[in-house]
């Protein structure tokens, strides 16, 4: 009886540990090689933090996340959108929180966005994006993306469902909102 006791608890062990997808961290392959630079986020109005978590990567460079099965946070974005505006203080907070680094796409910099790096991108992410009418993938942002060994295991789209950006910045219980999405979506990386 104690042997079928031992079994059962060895059972149910492995079926609720294989109900929980973890990722095994010392597989994660992360690009060394990444054309990363510093970036100046003072754009994002109200965002003070000179000792942030972003550094500023190109789009086709965003690809090789997926091509290269690479693991990381990226963050699509630019400084005059006002959901943007929101969201980089918060994710910054909770990616130093837990030692992360952000890439940071700006989709409306100087980098110039080739066709068909957009269309690859729509392809490659299109189970996490919105699809119009017709079921063509559309991209907006701010968009996150967490990615584990080039596999996406994590995305939040814009700030929050009740934020409304006529009305100015986010209040207390939006911020802690969004605080938990992305405590949520980066813990794989934790």
């Amino acid at each position: 009886m104690k042997i079928v006791k031992s079994i059962l608890a060895v059972l149910l062990v492995l079926i609720l540990g294989a109900c929980e997808k973890k990722y095994d961290k010392s597989t994660y392959y992360y690009l060394d090689d990444l054309k990363a630079v510093d970036v100046d986020m003072s754009g994002y109005q109200g965002f003070t933090d000179t000792d942030h978590v972003y550094k500023r990567i190109t789009f086709k460079e965003s690809l090789r996340f997926f091509d290269e099965k690479a693991t990381g946070v990226v963050y699509y974005g630019y400084t005059g959108c006002p959901y943007c505006i929101q969201v980089v203080p918060i994710l910054n907070e909770i990616a130093k929180e837990y030692g992360l680094t952000v890439y940071y796409v700006d989709v409306n910099g100087e980098d110039k966005i080739s066709d068909e790096d957009i269309e690859r991108f729509l392809v490659l992410a299109d189970e996490f994006l919105d699809h119009d009418e017709e079921g063509n993938a559309e991209f907006y942002v701010p968009q996150v993306f967490v990615f584990v060994n080039g596999e996406i295991v994590g995305d939040h789209l814009g700030a929050v469902d009740s934020y409304d950006p006529s009305v100015g910045v986010m209040s207390s219980s939006q911020k802690k909102e969004l605080t938990n999405i992305f405590k949520e979506i980066l813990k794989p990386l934790k």
